[in-house]
């Protein structure tokens, strides 16, 4: 059992994957909510809601839909409790960072299976579905976007750090990170990641071009027909929108799978990616709000908000991020000895080397106020001070009293002068 629960944890996501994680989370317990409605406990919630997904689907996935439908007809109240605590579990689960992972794997079966029994496949094998409604289905994103948060692997000192591991800070390099978004931590990576945002997208686009759907008065009729049992001001903006389509709902379908499409390409673009996906969350908003109307939440019979606040959450994964530099994890990486060190000492540490190697007796060791004993322009320390000071940005510079001033200490010690190789901790520290 502790085996399975230190399994299940996440302590370890943070930022931007843990942000999507409880909205994914809040999402589960929105629809284990929506669930537990009195309609969904009466077996209208079957011939109403279920029972109509598969029409007009190939045989197999109606007569998989229909099946389930005539089992769940034997105790409607018992299956939607089920389901209902489900969801609800699943939703705490995501919430709770001793359960992330176990509600993850929780998302992606229940997902998948509810795309296929309870959406018939979010109706993609019509021929008349449209992301306008809801296609591909609000049950494959949920899955999707368990895979993409997926806790990312904290490299150990056995294992390198990979790219799936996510982005590093500043201060575990001494350089700043690259940008990086949760998705291409994931474990797909970046090349499956990307080809997964482009077939969504790219997918919605060829359903917005089937000939069905750029029929005229295709478009108006079915987003007019959702003002149905809608409040009042959502019947009003999809009796405005329907008007506005009219019949040019075909012209529409073609400029809207145009977007889709350069939607889905951009993010092989670094360039184009950050305002193709501003692009995408805001076109997922308008469609929520105009098209989707809420997902029926409102009118006691929604089992979900579908699609659109699932786009928006699959567009923030999709964001390239760079990480904050933190000061303890810097100090931590000083200690550690993590920064990288330049492989050619600056001028005055060579010249500390060559008087190291040139005075190896340390019967006369040069004092600290005998410093124009030292060659070159170590001696001079002052005006290289404020030279780099003005030429370095503010903490990567080291002056010569930072270099020199141990050197005595030491050299008591020791009876001989230490070279930049031999003292890694001070180079490590000053040397930019």
């Amino acid at each position: 059992m502790k085996t399975i629960a230190a399994w299940a944890a996440a302590q370890d996501s943070t930022g931007l994957r843990r942000w999507l994680q409880i909205g994914l989370g809040a999402l589960w317990m929105l629809d284990g909510a929506l669930q537990y409605q009195p309609y969904m406990f009466s077996r209208t919630f079957v011939t109403g809601i279920i029972d109509p997904a598969g029409t007009r689907s190939p045989a197999v996935v109606a007569n998989a839909v229909t099946g389930v439908g005539h089992v769940l007809l034997h105790d409607v109240v018992l299956f939607n409790a089920a389901f209902a605590t489900t969801q609800l579990a699943i939703g705490l689960g995501l919430l709770w960072r001793p359960a992330v992972k176990g509600a993850l794997v929780g998302t992606m079966a229940w997902g998948l299976a509810v795309w296929l029994l309870g959406e018939g496949l979010g109706g993609i094998l019509t021929g008349s579905a449209t992301p306008l409604t809801g296609a591909p289905g609000a049950a494959v994103l949920y899955v999707l976007l368990a895979v993409l948060i997926w806790p990312a692997r904290a490299p150990s000192e056995s294992r390198p750090r990979a790219a799936s591991d996510g982005p590093v800070t500043e201060g575990s390099t001494g350089a700043a990170a690259p940008a990086i978004s949760v998705a291409d931590a994931s474990p797909l990576g970046p090349r499956w990641s990307r080809l997964f945002w482009l077939l969504l997208w790219g997918g919605s686009a060829y359903l917005l071009l089937q000939a069905p759907v750029r029929a005229p008065g295709y478009l108006s009729s079915t987003i007019g027909g959702l003002a149905d049992s809608e409040p009042g001001w959502l019947a009003s903006i999809d009796r405005s929108v329907a008007h506005a389509v009219g019949s040019s709902g075909g012209g529409v379908s073609v400029v809207l799978a145009i977007i889709f499409l350069l939607v889905g390409v951009a993010v092989f673009i670094p360039a184009a990616t950050r305002p193709a996906l501003v692009l995408a969350a805001l076109s997922a908003a308008a469609i929520w709000v105009l098209a989707e109307n809420l997902g029926g939440i409102l009118t006691g019979q929604g089992t979900d908000p579908n699609t659109g606040p699932l786009l928006i959450l699959l567009a923030a994964a999709y964001l390239p991020c760079r990480p904050r530099r933190h000061a303890a994890t810097e100090r931590a990486a000083v200690q550690s000895g993590s920064q990288p060190v330049r492989a050619t000492p600056d001028r005055e540490l060579r010249a500390v080397a060559v008087f190291s190697e040139s005075q190896s007796s340390p019967a006369h060791p040069p004092t600290w106020r005998n410093r124009a004993a030292l060659p070159g322009r170590a001696h001079d320390h002052r005006g290289r001070d404020r030279r780099r000071r003005r030429q370095s940005p503010p903490g990567r510079s080291a002056d010569a009293g930072q270099v020199l001033r141990p050197l005595p200490a030491v050299l008591g010690r020791t009876g001989t002068w230490p070279c930049a190789a031999s003292a890694p901790s001070t180079a490590q520290k000053g040397v930019s």
